[in-house]
C-alpha cells in the first residue's frame, strides 16, 4: 500500500464581497448569525424552514476568507458544517448566473478541495470539513464497482474498490500510483484481485476509465 499526504493552506484574504439571492434559509453555524432570510409572520424572526433545492443563490466572492464563506454558505444551503479548525485561505468565484442548491454545494466543496480541504457528506445538511491528509482516517464512505459511468465527477473523498476482471491488480497499480495526487492512497487486495482507491471522486472516475482501457482479456495473455 501506498500513501503520501499532504498539507496546503493559503493565507486569509483581508476583503469580501458576497451576493446571496435565495427565499428561505437556517441560520446553523455554531450559532445563530443575521442574514437577509425572511421572517416567521408570527415571530418576526428568521423563518427556520428548510431551503428549497430550486432556490437561486446568486454567489460572488473577491478574495473573500473561506470561513466567511462557510459562514455564509450555512446560512444560505441550510448547512451544519463542522471542522476541527478554522480553515484558510481565500475564495475568488465569479457566478453571473443563479444556482440552486445542490449546486452551491458542489461549488462550496470544489472550493475546499482547490485550498487542500476535503469536504464528507453526512446526509444532506451536514458537511464535515477535514484537511486531505486527515480524510484518509475519517469514516469515508466506501463504494464499489469499476465502470466510470457510475462513478460521480465531484470533489467528495471516499474509497473506491474497483474489481479487475482480467488482469492483475498489483501490476495494475504500479502504472496507476504516479498518476495520483500525494494525498491519496491505492493498495491492491490479492485475494479477491481488486483495487482499493480513496481520492476525490473525480479522481477516481478518471482512474476507473484508465482501468477499464487497460483490464481487457488481451491483457491477460
Amino acid at each position: 500500500m501506498k500513501t503520501n499526504t499532504i498539507n496546503r493552506t493559503s493565507p486569509v484574504g483581508l476583503k469580501w464581497i458576497m451576493s446571496l439571492g435565495l427565499m428561505g434559509a437556517t441560520t446553523l453555524f455554531a450559532q445563530e448569525r443575521e442574514a437577509n432570510i425572511p421572517a416567521d409572520p408570527q415571530t418576526g424572526k428568521p423563518s427556520t424552514s428548510a431551503i428549497a433545492d430550486d432556490a437561486n443563490l446568486t454567489m460572488n466572492f473577491d478574495d473573500v476568507p473561506l470561513q466567511s464563506v462557510l459562514e455564509h454558505m450555512s446560512d444560505a444551503a441550510d448547512l451544519i458544517i463542522l471542522g476541527e479548525t478554522k480553515v484558510e485561505g481565500k475564495v475568488n468565484i465569479l457566478s453571473k448566473q443563479p444556482l440552486n442548491r445542490e449546486e452551491a454545494v458542489e461549488l462550496l466543496i470544489v472550493v475546499l478541495n482547490e485550498n487542500g480541504y476535503a469536504a464528507i457528506r453526512r446526509g444532506e445538511r451536514m458537511l464535515k470539513i477535514v484537511g486531505k491528509d486527515k480524510a484518509l482516517i475519517e469514516d469515508l464512505p466506501v463504494r464499489s464497482g469499476a465502470n466510470p459511468e457510475d462513478i460521480p465527477k465531484n470533489d467528495l473523498m471516499v474509497t473506491q474498490i474497483i474489481p479487475i476482471r482480467f488482469g492483475n491488480a498489483g501490476q495494475l497499480i504500479e502504472n496507476i500510483t504516479e498518476l495520483l495526487p500525494d494525498y491519496a492512497t491505492i493498495s491492491a487486495n490479492d485475494g479477491s484481485n481488486a483495487i482499493i482507491l480513496t481520492d476525490t471522486q473525480q479522481s477516481i472516475h478518471r482512474i476507473a476509465e484508465i482501468v477499464s482501457a487497460l483490464d481487457t482479456s488481451i491483457s491477460s495473455i
